[in-house]
């Protein structure tokens, strides 16, 4: 087990862990969120590249619509 911070929150998951899994797990739809590791952007496409470290730093943002 590792600990990342996932929106400022320090969270426990699993060792090599991906960011479309984290992703996932948050119940979050890829297609309508906003994901930085490390204060830098992650492109919708890359999400199961990139594999997550000990002391990642993870801003997840839901886009939201409304009227």
């Amino acid at each position: 087990m590792m600990k990342i911070t996932v929106n400022g929150k320090i969270v426990e998951t699993g060792d090599g862990e991906t960011l479309s899994a984290l992703i996932a797990e948050r119940k979050f739809d890829k297609v309508n969120v906003l994901v930085s590791v490390n204060k830098e952007i992650v492109k919708t496409e890359n999400f199961s590249e990139v594999i997550l470290a000990e002391g990642d730093e993870v801003e997840l943002f839901c886009f939201v619509s409304g009227g």
